[in-house]
């Protein structure tokens, strides 16, 4: 579960910001767009996945007709938090030497207004995401040999549905007798 909703989130951040295809990719890992610190690229990873509230428990026919198996569903909310990685190289100047640049930075802090809008809501929703906060963007550049290098963060929280599935054994019908006793008679009743 927390793999997938890893990789919508790299989605919603490559839409929203119209980034490369390939360009966002999960933190610790190589992936296509890693090591090309003059492209635009970003990473995501999700640092905590807290249940929110008590499960909700629904149970259905499997074939919607009376029978023995029923599927049982349990359906939990979770809070999702990513800290998303932005890296920007410099454009080169004349001599071929990237030049400094808050484009990295930049994309942090739009990143919040961005998944805002409707078309990235409605993105959102077809992934089963809601975008709850961000945190405030942090400029973490960094002196990689002797060029500076744009990099910013901010951590993004969403709530997501978790559900669980299973199909079990039920009792499709039965019958109860009952006998009740008197000083006049017993009475038998079966339902």
């Amino acid at each position: 579960m927390i793999a997938d909703v890893a990789q919508s989130i790299r989605e919603v951040v490559r839409m929203a910001l119209a980034m490369p295809l390939n360009s966002v990719g999960p933190e610790g890992q190589t992936f296509a767009g890693a090591g090309t610190e003059t492209k635009h690229m970003a990473t995501v990873e999700i640092l905590d996945a807290p249940d929110l509230g008590q499960p909700a428990y629904t149970y259905a026919n499997v074939d919607g007709t009376p029978t023995s198996q029923v599927t049982e569903n349990v359906d939990v909310l979770k809070e999702i938090t990513a800290s998303v990685n932005f890296y920007r190289g410099g454009n080169p100047d004349a001599a071929g030497l990237a030049q400094w640049t808050l484009r990295a930075m930049d994309d942090a802090s739009r990143i919040e207004q961005l998944l805002k809008l409707t078309s990235n809501s409605q993105l959102l929703s077809s992934l089963g995401l809601t975008f709850v906060k961000a945190s405030k963007p942090r400029n973490l550049k960094a002196l990689v040999g002797k060029n500076w290098k744009s990099r910013g963060q901010i951590d993004l929280t969403f709530y997501v549905v978790n559900r669980e599935s299973d199909n079990i054994q039920s009792i499709g019908s039965g019958s109860v007798t009952t006998k009740i006793g008197s000083l006049s008679g017993t009475i038998e009743v079966t339902t």
